[in-house]
C-alpha cells in the first residue's frame, strides 16, 4: 500500500538539519521517509498494525504508564515498543524480549 506518512513521495520535510560544516541549521530539507525508508510503499498489513498500535498506546496511557515503564514491563527496548505503537511493526508479533 502507499505509505501513509509520505503519501508515496518517498521523502518528508525535516524541520531542520544541522549543516555538516557546523555553520548552523538549514530550516527545511527533504529526508527519506522514516516509515517506508524511502520506498514510497509499505506492507498492506501496516494499516492493521497502525490501528493495533494506536489501541496499545491508548491502553498504556489509560494505565498512566510511560513508554519506558511499559517497555520495561514487557521486557522490550523503548524503541521497539515505540515502533509497535506507531504501527511500524506488528504489535501482535513483537520482537523477542531483550535479556
Amino acid at each position: 500500500m502507499e505509505c501513509p506518512e509520505c503519501k508515496g513521495k518517498k521523502e518528508i520535510v525535516g524541520l531542520f538539519a544541522i549543516r555538516s560544516d557546523g555553520s548552523g541549521c538549514d530550516p527545511c530539507r527533504m529526508f527519506p521517509c522514516h516509515r517506508c525508508k524511502g520506498a514510497g510503499s509499505v506492507p498492506d498489513e501496516m494499516a492493521e498494525w497502525m490501528e493495533a498500535g494506536k489501541r496499545l498506546k491508548e491502553d498504556r496511557l489509560a494505565r498512566n504508564m510511560t513508554l519506558r515503564q511499559e517497555a520495561e514491563a514487557r521486557e522490550l527496548r523503548v524503541s521497539e515498543l515505540s515502533d509497535m505503537e506507531r504501527g511500524r511493526v506488528d504489535p501482535d508479533n513483537p520482537p523477542k524480549p531483550t535479556t
